[in-house]
């Protein structure tokens, strides 16, 4: 019974891994042939530099997205486990999935505007506003609330001496 779920795991991911590598394969081959074979004459070596960039990024991804859904097999080949789920929403994994589709993206819409390539200033920026939300404001929160409130006491406290004072 646990081996028909595996197997039906394998499937689905092996599905994912397929779409993954297509918008890949795809985009990549749209910025080769549309932006650095038909107008190579307006192309700098930036554009080179971008490509080279970005393909790695997109192997990292791709090597953390299988190595993550990876099937384990025993000695016979049969299925004891059939990876970790793909589709599953959350987790370190959909920032890989994440930086796949804004590569993708890049390449597509950099073959028309070279401006287009800041658009990968989105991952560190979102990175940035999530180390700031769950680590950074929470510990600021939370030294804040930890200190007393004392000049409002020492306020109080003034106020009803100068009131002392003015009766004598």
């Amino acid at each position: 019974m646990g081996k028909k779920g595996a197997k039906k795991q394998i499937l689905i991911n092996n599905k994912i891994k397929k779409r993954l590598l297509y918008t890949m394969l795809i985009s990549n081959l749209f910025y080769i042939i549309f932006k650095l074979v038909l107008r190579f004459k307006k192309t700098s070596k930036w554009c080179f530099v971008g490509l080279i960039v970005s393909d790695v990024a997109y192997f990292l991804c791709k090597k953390f997205i299988w190595g993550y859904g990876k099937p384990i097999f025993d000695q016979q080949g049969h299925v004891i486990d059939g990876g970790k789920d793909l589709s599953e929403t959350g987790g370190m994994i959909q920032y890989f999935f994440d930086i796949i589709y804004i590569t993708a993206f890049v390449h597509v819409t950099a073959t028309f505007h070279s401006a287009f390539w800041l658009f990968f200033l989105v991952v560190p920026c979102y990175a940035v506003y999530k180390i700031f939300v769950q680590f950074i404001w929470p510990n600021m929160k939370t030294s804040n609330e930890a200190q007393p409130e004392q000049p409002q006491q020492d306020f109080k406290f003034k106020k009803g001496y100068r009131q002392q004072r003015k009766m004598k």
